[in-house]
């Protein structure tokens, strides 16, 4: 018992360790993970469309890489189906990193969509819950930016905060420098929104430290929030950090700063310029504080024709704000529901799926029990090959039997024959001699007959010398036949001698007895009854 339990045990290990075996696809799958987590996409990408999943584990692992790597380089091309198959897959073969990853993404998807719902937040904080149970700080970081992201739109701006800490302690850890720039740049932002201008301002300078770690599009930003903290105190540094952050970024807010600079130095004509600038970049809300801007200096220097232009401007842009959130109204709600038919859609194709799984199953079973029917039929008719073979065998041992019979009585026959030629002087011998002459003789002539398909229903009293006659010279032939029978008359000896020995057709054998081809096949019945 002990070896047989150390035989199962090694089994059991030896499966586990081929069903654990990594396939070619999931190692270079690892590979193109460390090719994003180094923040290079395109190349990810392009490594992505050489990759064949093998396994269900490599299709799970591929659906996150695609979808991270559309994300990272801001496309659209998303599919629910991959990264719910990654859910689920990893649902099942639990894996928290990977699980806490899929759930980012399908989040950051719904993010991209401008769907900021209730179930984009479940999802990250789901995510979250997950990333606690790994030590995988960039997947930490990344979700506490989300979070912060999130929070901030909908105004939960402690949530915020909370969460632009967390991001920026796990970019320590991480001791990323790119990382460490966008959680201080988070933090200025949520200190700067919370009213906690030094902590604001001592973030971004902190920032400003590590901006070359930085795109160019932020570093814009980060120039821009330097320039705001020192509008108030060093004006020459502000617009020294708001013309530079125009050098990386064409910014309204940075032109808007500009044209407030040069309004305080009197300076109308390049503070006009850079309104015009501001005006052409700016997003309609801002436009209304930049008018404001401009009525509130044309009032102070009592310029009551540009003032009441400016005034007509800030009414027509309140009007064109009240069109544009009317219009962003309906745009959204023909996004939700463009997005929840894709979601019924993707419910059905999943209805379909599994139905088409639920089919093919339910054919699988049909086929094993057909085979399985037909496997039992195979055996079914060997077992019949078998006995039938068996009963002709026994039917030729009988046979064999009854010629050896046959053979010992014509032995005896030819003795008896023997002691009678001994006695050939005697008269009643030569008579009983030449009288069994006489019957051999019309039998052969009967025999003859049927030989030769003709009517011998005229000679039916010499029926008997026939049969005597087969039986002397044809022992061998008849006999066998006459041995399947059991009390057969003179009549049914010369049918079955017919059919059977003579080996006739039903209408040779018709012809000879002068019958119907029909009588043939009643009388055949009819004998099976006697058969032994």
């Amino acid at each position: 018992m002990k070896r047989m339990g150390a035989i199962i045990l090694f089994i059991s290990m030896f499966f586990a360790a081929a069903c654990s075996k990594k396939s070619e696809a999931y190692r270079q799958l690892e590979h193109i993970d460390s090719v994003l987590f180094a923040n290079f996409p395109d190349s990810a990408k392009s490594l992505l469309r050489g990759i064949a999943p093998e396994t269900e584990a490599d299709s799970a692992y591929y659906n996150i890489l695609k979808t991270q790597t559309n994300y990272l380089l801001y496309s659209t091309d998303y599919d629910f189906r991959d990264i719910d198959f990654s859910i689920k897959y990893y649902q099942k073969h639990y894996n928290a990193q990977k699980l806490s990853n899929a759930y980012y993404y399908k989040a950051m998807i719904y993010v991209d969509h401008d769907s900021l719902t209730q179930e984009t937040v479940l999802l990250l904080k789901e995510a979250e819950k997950l990333s606690e149970e790994t030590t995988d700080n960039n997947l930490k970081n990344k979700i506490c930016s989300a979070l912060a992201y999130l929070n901030g739109v909908l105004g939960n701006y402690g949530e915020s905060l909370k969460y632009a800490k967390k991001e920026y302690f796990y970019a320590k850890k991480l001791n990323n420098n790119r990382d460490i720039a966008y959680g201080l740049l988070r933090l200025s932002t949520n200190y700067e929104i919370s009213g906690m201008k030094d902590s604001a301002v001592f973030c971004i300078n902190e920032c400003n430290k590590l901006v070359q770690y930085i795109n160019n599009d932020d570093k814009a930003f980060v120039y821009t929030l330097l320039g705001e903290s020192f509008i108030s105190t060093d004006v020459d540094s502000a617009q020294y950090y708001f013309v530079r952050a125009l050098k990386h970024k064409k910014s309204s807010t940075a032109y808007q700063n500009l044209m407030e600079i040069y309004f305080a130095k009197n300076d109308s004509t390049a503070a006009k310029r850079y309104c015009d600038s501001a005006l052409m970049l700016a997003w309609t809300k801002q436009k209304i504080g930049i008018y404001s801007q401009l009525a509130q200096k044309y009032y102070d220097g009592n310029d009551i024709a540009d003032l009441k232009a400016v005034t007509d401007k800030i009414i027509s842009t309140h009007n064109d704000i009240l069109v544009e959130d009317q219009n962003k109204f309906f745009l959204e709600m023909q996004r939700k529901f463009d997005f929840e038919k894709q979601q019924i859609v993707y419910n059905r194709n999943v209805s379909v799926c599994f139905l088409a799984i639920i089919i093919l199953f339910a054919i699988c079973i049909i086929l094993h029990l057909r085979r399985k029917h037909e496997k039992q039929l195979t055996i079914q008719k060997e077992l019949e090959w078998e006995n039938r073979n068996l009963q002709l065998l026994n039917d030729l041992c009988e046979a064999k039997r009854i010629i050896t019979d046959h053979e010992l009585h014509i032995r005896e026959l030819e003795t008896e024959n023997s002691k009678l030629a001994e006695l050939s002087d005697n008269q009643e011998y030569l008579n009983t001699k030449r009288h069994i002459s006489e019957v051999l003789e019309s039998g052969r002539s009967i025999y003859h007959k049927i030989e030769n398909n003709e009517c011998i229903c005229d000679d039916k009293d010499l029926w008997v010398h026939c049969i005597f006659y087969c039986m002397y010279n044809v022992a061998n032939k008849v006999m066998v036949v006459f041995g399947h029978y059991r009390n057969l008359s003179i009549d049914e000896k010369i049918f079955v001698m017919v059919d059977e020995a003579f080996s006739k057709e039903d209408d040779e054998v018709a012809k000879i007895l002068d019958i119907s081809p029909i009588t043939v096949r009643t009388r055949r019945t009819k004998l099976k009854s006697k058969l032994l």
